[in-house]
């Protein structure tokens, strides 16, 4: 299995390119660094170079710059090419799935995640229930649940 997940901050500016792919089309190609941050107090982090294309590059171009917490899903790709003192060999980590990290409610002042343009759900919302009991279901919304009697 070939997968790397991990999440960190962004460590540096995001360097963003447009691309010739082998077919003559134009794509986004993106490289920049986490900070992981290390296991135990004091550990230190490391810092993990990753490359994006096509859409996950234009979503790290859009909404990510450095300082900003990411979770990311990657496959590795090794490779290497001919250097000024011999053949140079690399490890990439290629980005298959970006996502927002988790924030604490402590936080939220200070980050604000993008806003996507969702379509608003105007059904009225049931009262809360009391703490340790169940809601109780609006008569009429039957047809929304995932089951039925």
């Amino acid at each position: 299995m070939n997968n790397w997940t991990g999440s960190g901050f962004i460590s540096r500016d995001i360097d963003v390119k447009d691309i010739q792919t082998k077919s003559g089309e134009t794509m986004k190609m993106a490289r920049f660094s986490i900070a992981c941050q290390r296991k135990g107090k004091n550990a230190g982090a490391d810092f993990v170079g990753c490359v994006a294309y096509g859409k996950n590059a234009e979503t790290l171009e859009k909404y990510f710059s450095k300082g900003r917490g990411i979770e990311v899903r990657c496959h590795v790709q090794t490779g290497s090419y001919e250097g000024k003192n011999g053949k140079v060999y690399t490890t990439d980590l290629v980005v298959d799935e970006i996502e927002f990290p988790k924030v604490r409610k402590a936080d939220e002042q200070n980050y604000s995640e993008p806003q996507e343009s969702e379509p608003v759900n105007e059904q009225p919302q049931a009262e809360s229930a009391p703490d340790n009991s169940f809601m109780d279901i609006p008569d009429g919304d039957d047809d929304d649940l995932p089951f039925r009697k």
